[in-house]
């Protein structure tokens, strides 16, 4: 039996800690594997999107300063939308990643 997938927001100041939201992956869109010949399942969004929605929903609900996750959300794309909503973020990053600090680092590789 396969675990369940879910993507989680939740709220901690101090001692309190509540959820804001949940999502159960759900894995609804069948895709062919060739070399195997087998049919899997995958969910019609990424974990990414999840986050995402989630942030833009909490956005106007909840005052918060920083943003954590772990480094599967340490995508530029949500790094921007985070700043874009006015807050800082943490995330763990994998080893392999290169982070350009300006512009001009990011235009020399």
């Amino acid at each position: 039996m396969k675990g369940l997938n879910f993507v989680s927001l939740r709220y901690q100041a101090g001692e309190l800690a509540l959820p804001l939201a949940v999502e159960l992956v759900r894995k609804t869109v069948a895709v062919y594997q060739g070399q195997t010949r087998k049919t899997s399942y995958q969910s019609p969004f990424t974990k990414n999107e999840y986050l995402q929605q989630m942030l833009r929903v909490a956005q106007p609900q909840v005052a918060y300063r920083c943003l954590l996750a772990d480094s599967w959300y340490a995508s530029a794309e949500n790094m921007t939308l985070v700043r874009a909503l006015g807050h800082h973020f943490v995330f763990a990053l994998e080893s392999s990643r290169t982070v350009a600090l300006s512009e001009r680092a990011r235009m020399q590789g």
